[in-house]
């Protein structure tokens, strides 16, 4: 693999810097086994712990590539914000987290327990953020795309003083209307989706201690059931907007995080990095492809509700990049890694004003 290219250093943002240093901080915790990703398996072996298995033990390989300085704003999402200035907006390597380490991050603690199955109606008991001595409550809501951005709302509520309640679950946009799938040949899931719905509705709305709702749905994927008049997406978009509306009469502030862009249908992100480790247009999508139409935030912007937009963290005019910065930015084909998730919570503080 080609050394990696020297880095100019420029003021650049200051969201772009304290991305990075939120970001290597966040990567150093999980590495050491803080939090929820200490009960994820590990490809390293045990070190030894003997002084005779020390002195056997054969000496370190010297790295071909210089490890990543805390502070460089060309780490992740900074690789993309112009004033940074950076050689490469892929980055050439080392990688902060290797294809590998992508496949535990689908079997996480923390995941499991803040996302709600696709069949299940229960609300889980997740809570992020800053619980200690919070100024404000904020619940986290949507889908799995939502769920997605947990290393963000962790480091976004302990930056604001934040506690964060999520309620999220799989195929479970947070509308008023009824979504659909394709692949689901009985209504069970649906309702099932419908049901929870109403629960985390009736939640957000009793909860007066709740004063801020972030949702997030992969609105692309879904079709939709008639509901208020509307049919197919403008029943998607009213059932958003009449939700948000509600939020914002019970006194809520209500932020739409609009859905991240999507890699091409089919492309695990992790392991097309894995086949290509140089930086290529191998595991790229193009613009146009990526950023289909967000039913959520059409309908939010009708609603005069707050739209945070990442993404110019993802793409440039015409490409959206499946590596960034030298951070895989996807874990499976669509859902954001811990590394990304976390390094965006900077960028996402400064959008929230």
């Amino acid at each position: 693999m080609a050394g990696r290219r020297a880095r100019r250093w420029t003021s650049g943002s200051a969201g772009g810097h304290r991305a990075v240093a939120v970001a290597l901080a966040t990567v150093v915790a999980l590495a050491s086994g803080c939090g929820a990703g200490s009960d994820e398996p590990s490809d390293s072996p045990t070190a030894p712990t003997t002084a005779t298995s020390r002195t056997s033990a054969p000496p370190a390989p010297t790295p071909t590539q210089p490890p990543h300085t805390a502070g460089d704003p060309c780490v992740g999402p900074g690789a993309l914000v112009p004033a940074n200035d950076c050689d490469s907006v892929q980055g050439t390597g080392p990688l902060v987290a290797s294809p590998a380490d992508m496949k535990a991050q689908l079997k996480d603690a923390l995941l499991q327990k803040c996302q709600a199955s696709i069949a299940g109606t229960e609300l889980r008991d997740c809570v992020l953020g800053d619980t200690a001595a919070p100024k404000e409550t904020v619940a986290l809501v949507g889908d799995s795309h939502a769920i997605a951005f947990l290393r963000m709302a962790d480091a976004l509520g302990k930056r604001r003083g934040w506690k964060v309640v999520v309620h999220g679950k799989g195929s479970c946009p947070s509308s008023d209307a009824v979504r659909t799938l394709a692949a689901e040949t009985a209504p069970a899931r649906h309702t099932a989706c419908q049901t929870y719905n109403r629960t985390v509705d009736a939640v957000l709305l009793e909860d007066r201690t709740i004063t801020r709702v972030l949702a997030s749905s992969y609105t692309a994927r879904y079709g939709w059931l008639p509901f208020a008049g509307a049919t197919d997406d403008a029943a998607g978009v009213k059932g958003f907007a009449t939700r948000f509306a509600r939020w914002k009469k019970a006194g809520k502030k209500v932020t739409v995080i609009a859905d991240v862009p999507s890699p091409r249908e089919g492309l695990s992100v992790p392991e097309c990095v894995a086949s290509h480790p140089d930086p290529g247009d191998s595991c790229t999508t193009p613009r146009a492809e990526a950023v289909p139409v967000d039913l959520a935030v059409t309908a939010a912007r009708s609603a005069g509700v707050q739209v945070v937009d990442l993404t110019d963290l993802f793409c440039d005019a015409r490409t959206c990049f499946g590596r960034v910065g030298d951070v895989i930015v996807y874990r499976d084909t669509d859902h954001l890694s811990f590394e990304y998730s976390a390094m965006l919570a900077p960028f996402v503080d400064e959008r929230l004003g």
